[in-house]
């Protein structure tokens, strides 16, 4: 899949720890359609341990959005740790289209402009106090530093206080924040 975590093969690292492009085929399982994935492997001298992991195979695992990879795969091997996401790129589109997040950031650092990449058939389910809120924990999510990003379990109670709150509702089909990213 990964060619033993080639060097050649990663892609990056993040607090969770580094990723590595790979391709699953039916020699892994039989039937299974041939694609791109990306693998996270646990690092496990980082900060984020089982707990972080598997609120992410939980979360991923049930959260659906075109602009969100999918989870398609975990590993838990002893102390080890694994998640498998579809890897894909539309080469059809230029490639300042292809980076969502640098096309968000200029919205999330100002509220004003922020309005305009909320959906507006949510108008009026929201507030504007919440989609700045929302917006400051994206703008940590992608933070260039990994120490400086929230942990999946962080978010998760971000996540679970919103819900509770009238700031963010999270009733919509849209997207799980009201915002069209």
């Amino acid at each position: 899949m990964t060619c033993d975590f080639s060097s050649v093969r990663f892609l990056g690292e993040g607090g969770f720890g580094p990723v590595h492009k790979g391709f699953l085929d039916d020699k892994c399982r039989p039937g299974l359609t041939p694609q791109p994935v990306a693998a996270k492997l646990l690092n496990l001298d980082g900060d984020q341990g089982h707990k972080e992991w598997l609120t992410e195979v939980v979360l991923l695992g049930q959260l659906k959005h075109p602009h969100l990879v999918k989870l398609i795969g975990y590993c838990c091997e002893g102390e080890n740790r694994l998640l498998v996401y579809e890897r894909a790129t539309d080469k059809k589109r230029p490639p300042r289209e292809q980076n969502l997040v640098e096309w968000v950031k200029p919205y999330l650092k100002d509220h004003h402009k922020l309005d305009s990449v909320i959906d507006q058939r949510l108008e009026g389910q929201y507030s504007s106090e919440g989609a700045r809120e929302v917006a400051a924990l994206a703008q940590q999510c992608i933070s260039h530093s990994p120490k400086s990003r929230p942990t999946i379990a962080m978010l998760s109670r971000s996540w679970s206080l919103s819900s509770s709150s009238e700031m963010c509702p999270l009733s919509t089909s849209h997207s799980r924040w009201g915002i069209a990213l």
